[in-house]
């Protein structure tokens, strides 16, 4: 039963999965054609945002293509008679957004690294997609307690507002970095965070989303 819950969500992402697959590929096919714009600090700015919007759109997307589709379907009222525990349901649905962020995360390492952008700094693209990916979970771990307790009708406009802040944010930082004549500015910033302050953002991250489902576990109310 517990793979019967984990197909349906994936059924429910695999349209998305393929988008975010496409897309990744025709972004890097179109705008990283060129050496000079490949290995260039605007490129090189250009390529690190893309892949995180792209990220942000994966993780973001599926728990909101997931939880549109429970709401249609009354998902929760009809598994709250299932023999399962609250534990596994809960459990399922935060397995499968970290999941997809892992195989976000090294989907677009190949894709760069296949199309030669940013092909001497693999430190710097992982340390980006790191930061991204699992600050953008831990926002989706917070939003799932809301989502939980609440509904998702009730926690829709939050979550819009949470995902459209942070695709546009490191956009907006670039074009004032601009705006100021400081192209390499936004790499500079990517630089200046140590390994270790990449992997303690990670792992606070982590603690965040984790937590955020064991307070979920204990709030949810499928049968509301």
């Amino acid at each position: 039963m517990i793979f019967a819950l984990l197909g349906k969500d994936l059924r429910k992402m695999w349209l998305l999965a393929i988008a975010f697959a496409v897309f990744s590929i025709v972004i890097c096919a179109v705008l990283f054609q060129e050496d000079y714009i490949r290995e260039s600090s605007y490129g090189s700015g250009a390529a690190l945002i893309m892949s995180g919007m792209m990220l942000y759109m994966l993780v973001f997307g599926g728990l909101m293509n997931i939880e549109k589709y429970e709401e249609k379907h009354n998902g929760y009222k009809m598994m709250a008679v299932l023999p399962l525990p609250n534990s596994i349901l809960v459990t399922v649905k935060y397995g499968i957004l970290f999941v997809s962020t892992l195989v976000g995360i090294v989907y677009l390492l190949i894709v760069l690294k296949a199309f030669g952008v940013m092909e001497n700094a693999f430190g710097q693209k992982l340390n980006y997609l790191l930061i991204c990916g699992f600050v953008g979970l831990a926002a989706n771990g917070l939003m799932y307690v809301g989502i939980f307790k609440h509904s998702y009708h009730r926690m829709r406009a939050v979550t819009m507002v949470i995902y459209i802040g942070m695709l546009i944010g490191p956009q907006l930082l670039h074009f004032l970095l601009q705006m100021r004549g400081d192209e390499a500015g936004f790499i500079r910033i990517i630089d200046s965070v140590p390994v270790i302050g990449v992997w303690l953002i990670t792992a606070v991250s982590l603690a965040v989303y984790w937590g955020s489902c064991y307070v979920s576990i204990r709030n949810v109310r499928p049968e509301e």
